[in-house]
């Protein structure tokens, strides 16, 4: 297939238009807050959204308990928005490998901490530890990964199906998950992640006295299988004390409206 230039140089300048975009949105937040990884995605989640959907959104800030996620200003109203994801069975195993590379990268940078590489890194399907193994698994894949790099012989540890290594300009860790398609969104999943949230609506009335509405962005991470997608032909309309609920897949721009 022969690629049109125009097309690609077109493909090329929205891309980057649209990182310009969200680096303007994301930028002032990180410049007042101090955050940790988690809640750095989650400002640049709401920062896609907010550019993303039909209406004109400015994020003030982010919140701390007791008061919500996120301070947005829309029609020229204070308001309050609620971010959490749908996470699915499988979520709670894949996130804990996930933190636990996240360990073995910090760890590492311990040990070695002039050493810039790119590792990829992924564990056998039914990969478990207790929290006595921690320490000691992590070694193994830091010794294992030094030798690597050092052109020294190694065996890759049992436990994983990927160990690749490539030179980088920062040490990077990435988790490269057993990826299987996401289901679905059943909706009795979408009530409950409403009905956990909603727990909290009287609590930020009385902490932010300011905020007109309330509102719930509710993620589902369709790059991961901890999540679910959007099913076109379910009806996700529920009754909700918020003002308004957004159910809004990562990957993409599909947000829809459910209250």
């Amino acid at each position: 297939m022969q690629i049109n230039q125009e097309d690609l140089k077109k493909l090329v300048s929205d891309f980057k238009k649209e990182s310009n975009i969200l680096e303007a949105i994301v930028e002032p937040i990180l410049n007042k807050n101090t955050l940790p990884k988690k809640e750095i995605l989650e400002v640049c989640q709401v920062a896609k959204f907010s550019k993303d959907i039909d209406e004109s959104i400015k994020i003030l800030n982010k919140g701390l308990p007791p008061n919500p996620d996120f301070i947005i200003e829309h029609n020229k109203i204070l308001k309050g928005l609620e971010h959490t994801r749908i996470l699915n069975s499988e979520a709670k195993n894949i996130l804990k490998t996930k933190s636990f590379v996240e360990y073995i990268e910090n760890r590492f940078l311990e040990i070695y901490p002039k050493l810039n590489i790119l590792v990829y890194i992924s564990f056998q399907e039914n990969f478990t530890f207790i929290q006595s193994q921690k320490r000691d698994i992590a070694n193994i894949i830091i010794d294992t990964i030094y030798k690597m790099y050092s052109g020294e012989k190694y065996q890759i540890p049992h436990f994983l199906t990927q160990l690749r290594i490539m030179s980088h300009s920062l040490l990077v860790f990435e988790y490269e998950e057993n990826y299987s398609s996401p289901k679905y969104l059943p909706k009795e999943e979408l009530i409950n992640g409403i009905r956990k949230k909603e727990k909290n609506i009287k609590t930020y009335k009385q902490s932010q006295k300011g905020l007109k509405e309330f509102w719930l962005l509710l993620l589902l991470d369709t790059t991961s299988s901890t999540s679910y997608i959007i099913d076109e032909n379910t009806d996700y309309t529920v009754s909700t004390i918020f003002d308004r609920v957004y159910l809004m897949e990562d990957l993409g721009s599909k947000i829809v409206r459910i209250d």
